[in-house]
């Protein structure tokens, strides 16, 4: 099992990489985020072998990455 602080950690590198890829996005550059969905997917996977209060602890954080990743789906499409 993966720890909680590295858990914690890979959330917070995903949700960094979303806000660059946000940035550059605006500024025209072009990125490859294939990488993204495999770290998102091993990174839930681990969330889920967590108890579940540990789980529940990082809502919030995860909600923000979605948030995130809507913001830079749309940005995207604009």
């Amino acid at each position: 099992m993966i720890s909680l602080a590295a858990i914690q950690a890979e959330l917070h590198n995903i949700t960094t990489r979303l806000n660059e890829a946000t940035g550059k996005i605006h500024d025209g550059i072009t990125l490859d985020l294939s990488d993204l969905a495999p770290r998102t997917a091993k990174l839930c996977d681990a969330i889920l072998q967590l108890p579940p209060e540990q789980a529940l602890d990082m809502l919030t954080t995860l909600n923000d990455a979605v948030s995130k990743l809507d913001a830079l789906s749309d940005r995207i499409k604009s």
